[in-house]
């Protein structure tokens, strides 16, 4: 049976993938902060415009912004209108105390309002996002093999050893 790092390591392996080009999805998902102005878009009619992987991207730059910062560069604390319409502006402001001039041009270049110019939209795909100064000097083999250590481990606080499965649960997903 695998673990879950297995599984994830798995499907994030996997050879199948959809054109860049392709625009195979229409509905919303994931935190509406890290939405991207396509997921937000509308026709003429008032239908949802259909988007590819360049969501991800736009969604993967708010993501290394929020790690960076504590938050997402387009969440207001004011709702999801607010946030929405920060997002349609995609102004990102860059502060240098969290940022330097590498890190700001990449996560300028996934969160790009024109997906046709975004990080890893074009026909390189992936292979632009690990070339990009901003992983100037990390290994990406010994990353894939789980050989580099995190810069920094939590510590870990948890008076529940989660390691050990309750017995309430044995047997419980037994299919998963």
């Amino acid at each position: 049976m695998q673990d879950a790092a297995e599984r994830f390591h798995i499907e994030c392996m996997c050879p199948l993938k959809p054109p860049l080009s392709t625009k195979w999805y229409k509905g919303r998902a994931g935190t509406p902060a890290y939405w991207c102005r396509e997921m937000l878009a509308r026709d003429r009619k008032g239908g949802r415009i259909p988007y590819g992987v360049s969501a991800d991207w736009w969604s993967y730059g708010c993501l290394v912004y929020a790690l960076m910062t504590g938050r997402s560069p387009f969440s207001s604390g004011q709702g999801l209108d607010r946030d929405n319409e920060l997002t349609y502006e995609a102004s990102v402001r860059y502060d240098k105390k969290y940022f330097d001039d590498e890190s700001a041009q990449f996560i300028s270049a996934l969160l790009d309002p024109h997906v046709s110019r975004r990080l890893g939209v074009g026909p390189d795909g992936f292979d632009d996002i690990q070339n990009h100064p901003f992983f100037r000097g990390l290994d990406w083999g010994l990353v894939e093999a789980r050989l580099v250590p995190p810069p920094c481990p939590p510590e870990y606080r948890m008076r529940v050893d989660l390691r050990a499965v309750p017995d309430k649960i044995v047997g419980h997903n037994a299919a998963a």
